[in-house]
């Protein structure tokens, strides 16, 4: 079973899966990146403990640049969480990088509804391009002990040379509500 991007960031050391997707999800600014010296940091733990809550996680579009000069290298990591946050982060070259947060309205029980429906989706597997980009378009849907199961929607993998694509209708529609929300075709 696959660990969803922690909601409750603990500062404790993770591993793994866990580690990876607090890296990629950190969609606020995080209370410790504030500089203060150590004793103030303590005093103000109380009132800044809500800058280190996550909502869930329910959707999340990763793209990595496959072989490319840096100055050609582009990732990309967009999160759709249950509370409508759309988190949008940028890399070049792995220099330089930024991140947009924008509050969505969702629909939420229809999109928890296609989540559902999309993890009982059949998996077709072909063969990608070695070296090519890598797209991974997945969802998290809830577990009855409170962690999460990844959904896989579609993945382009240039690292393996896999594709992997969730032949259920809500899969695609839920990766196509990625492309539309995190292609930058909504923002201002």
């Amino acid at each position: 079973m696959a660990t969803r991007p922690a909601s409750l960031h603990s500062g404790a050391a993770l591993a793994g899966t866990q580690a990876r997707a607090l890296r990629y999800h950190a969609a606020t600014v995080s209370c410790w990146q504030i500089p203060m010296s150590m004793h103030r940091r303590l005093t103000l733990l109380l009132l800044l403990a809500p800058c280190a809550l996550r909502a869930e996680v329910l959707l999340e579009r990763i793209g990595q640049p496959g072989f490319a000069e840096a100055a050609y290298a582009v990732g990309s990591q967009c999160t759709i969480d249950a509370t409508g946050q759309l988190a949008q982060h940028y890399r070049l070259g792995g220099e330089l990088g930024s991140s947009r947060v924008q509050q969505l309205q969702l629909t939420g029980a229809a999109l928890r509804q296609k989540i559902r429906a999309a993890s009982g989706g059949e998996i077709l597997e072909e063969t990608y391009p070695v070296d090519a980009e890598t797209w991974i378009y997945r969802a998290w849907k809830p577990a009855a002990d409170g962690s999460a199961v990844e959904v896989l929607l579609y993945e382009e993998n240039g690292g393996t040379g896999q594709r992997r694509i969730n032949q259920d209708r809500a899969a695609r529609m839920l990766k196509n509500f990625l492309d539309l929300n995190c292609s930058g075709a909504l923002q201002d």
